[in-house]
């Protein structure tokens, strides 16, 4: 069996399938729902409903988390666009987090703080980058499968995020390196000024407005490049690729740290080492950060 996309189907056409998909979705999930727990499932739609936008600190925190997700789902993009499944970018972002957390910890308050943002940055984006790399390079020499090699890398980053809380754990035993940026009786300290309002927005508008730009730059990377293009054949066919003279390994490699940088450059503005925590028992949860912005009270 083969699927391939519908290029020729209408607009309008293509939103009615979506949302004939959806209503189904939410039949046989009610269905499901009174069968188990005999509730209303119209009521548990509501509660949903409101648990995500119910107030406007219930809808900011959805916007945020939405934005997260969004900015890692951009960096995987190109390697999904070319029909690589990399499902290693929680694994790419701790990476990030912990090269972040490397400079906050020993250089805050030693060297100016612009330097120490962008310090911050490309570290995060060059160690995301690497762990990004190693697969795609596996995958081009020796056609390893990336999507077990990938989810098995996010275990060790999860290692590596629990090594590193017990280093810098503060204070001792507390499974936490504490808040990086407190000041004596004052527990957050922002690093960055807030320019926006003083509502639930303050804390999350800079992850809006970047994973817009994002957003944009990818899409413009992926329709109007060159490279873009050999991406897009690749996902096609191999052997079209090929015998359109595309270097095929080099497109293999090329792109999987695309989804390291933007998750690990999530992780270096939006990504608190102050919340980085690391639980033995559950090393799962280590890879779970509560996620503020470094220069928010959060």
């Amino acid at each position: 069996m083969h699927i391939s996309k519908r290029d020729t189907i209408s607009r309008g056409k293509a939103w009615t399938i979506r949302a004939i998909a959806i209503l189904l979705a939410l039949i046989v999930d009610g269905i499901i729902i009174y069968a188990i727990v005999k509730m209303n499932p119209l009521k548990v739609y509501v509660s949903l409903a409101s648990g995500a936008f119910g107030t406007s600190k219930r809808m900011w925190f959805t916007i945020r988390d939405c934005m997260i997700l969004t900015c890692i789902a951009i960096g995987l993009a190109p390697a999904f666009k070319m029909r690589f499944w990399n499902v290693g970018a929680e694994g790419q972002m701790l990476v990030g987090g912990i090269a972040t957390a490397f400079w906050m910890i020993n250089f805050a308050g030693k060297m100016n703080i612009v330097m120490l943002f962008l310090c911050m940055a490309i570290s995060a984006i060059v160690a995301g980058g690497i762990w990004g790399l190693v697969p795609g390079f596996f995958k081009a020499k020796w056609n390893t499968n990336e999507t077990l090699f990938t989810l098995m890398m996010n275990y060790i980053a999860i290692q590596l995020t629990s090594f590193a809380v017990s280093k810098w754990e503060n204070p001792p035993g507390s499974n936490s390196i504490g808040t990086i940026n407190s000041k004596g009786d004052v527990k957050y300290v922002g690093w960055i000024g807030n320019m926006f309002s003083d509502g639930y927005n303050k804390d999350f508008m800079w992850t809006v407005i970047v994973v817009l730009v994002l957003a944009t730059l990818v899409y413009l990377y992926l329709k109007y490049t060159k490279h873009g293009y050999e991406i897009a054949v690749v996902g096609d066919s191999e052997n079209t690729a090929r015998y359109a003279g595309i270097r095929v390994p080099r497109i293999y490699v090329a792109p999987w740290p695309c989804p390291a940088r933007c998750a690990a450059s999530r992780a270096s503005w939006q990504f608190p080492p102050s919340a980085i925590r690391s639980r033995p028992k559950r090393p799962a949860a280590a890879a779970s950060p509560r996620s503020s912005w470094p220069g928010s009270p959060r």
